[in-house]
């Protein structure tokens, strides 16, 4: 799977940088125990390097241990010199000893605190996926299964819509459109600022998409008309992603917090997949 890297960094301000190709990291496949390895391999488990590195802090003995997907680090000093560290998630702070979970509004005490906490249901998010540019996909019928982060330059988005498409009485998840840099994240907003104008609507942009409809071109107000529309839902799209420490386009958060940096081969059995086993204590036998 070939998927368009677009490395996004959060607090207090948002910086999109250049993206390029590569191979995904996270190759999602039917099998659970492929699925579960290549997450252990991309760090929620304890790998063997890991536990090395903990042999060496001897005398230092570590009783429990688990991977924080911090995405980066941020490091502050204030005025009395004080040092505070912020992931760039905005999950978790850590100053003068201490572990605060920022989004939960609570100092974690143990690592057991983090386990319970671990994943970041979609409804708990402190950004809401409705608040961005947002279409709906799929069975209205059924409950939202996720949230499919998307740009509009990205042929694997697409060509996983199409596919969803042939079945989508069985499914149900949000499309969340952020803007790649360049002529992608233009059209966006054009898109954005004419379904708020009522020029077009969400259903076209989906049929334009799936390749079902004339061309929305003529229907969509021109640039030079787009300096007084608000990209608000846009910017939010930005933050939820960087809530979720998403890595690349295109990518999957599952409605219980679970990240796919990559669409999954068989997105029915993803949706099972238990990732909790891969938070135990590694240092219980």
């Amino acid at each position: 799977m070939i998927m368009r890297k677009l490395l996004i960094k959060l607090l207090v301000c948002i910086a999109l940088l250049n993206s390029t190709h590569s191979a995904a990291a996270d190759k999602y496949d039917a099998e659970a125990a492929a699925l579960t390895r290549a997450a252990a391999e991309n760090g929620l488990a304890l790998n063997q390097s890991s536990r090395g590195l903990v042999s060496k802090l001897s005398p230092y003995q570590p009783k429990d241990a688990v991977y924080l997907p911090t995405g980066g680090i941020f490091l502050f000093e204030d005025q009395r010199s004080g040092l505070t560290l912020v992931t760039t998630t905005g999950r978790y702070s850590f100053s003068e000893g201490k572990v605060y979970d920022v989004l939960r509004k609570k100092q974690v005490q143990s690592i057991s605190d983090i386990r319970e906490s671990y994943f970041l249901p979609l409804n708990e998010a402190p950004f809401k996926p409705e608040d961005a540019f947002t279409i709906q996909f799929g069975n209205p019928s059924l409950k939202r299964q996720a949230v499919i982060f998307i740009s509009l330059d990205c042929q694997d988005c697409i060509d996983f819509l199409k596919k969803m498409n042939e079945e989508r009485e069985l499914v149900r998840f949000d499309i969340v459109f952020l803007p790649s840099p360049g002529e992608s994240a233009k059209r966006v907003k054009q898109m954005w600022c004419s379904v708020k104008a009522g020029k077009i609507t969400n259903y076209d942009i989906l049929q334009s998409l799936l390749g079902k409809s004339e061309d929305i071109n003529n229907r969509l107000i021109p640039h030079e008309n787009l300096k007084d529309c608000s990209v608000e839902p846009i910017v939010t799209g930005l933050y939820l992603a960087s809530i979720y420490n998403v890595q690349g386009i295109p990518s999957v958060v599952r409605e219980d917090g679970v990240l796919g940096n990559g669409l999954p081969t068989d997105y029915k059995n993803w949706l099972k997949l238990n990732l909790q086993p891969l938070l135990k204590n590694p240092f219980n036998k």
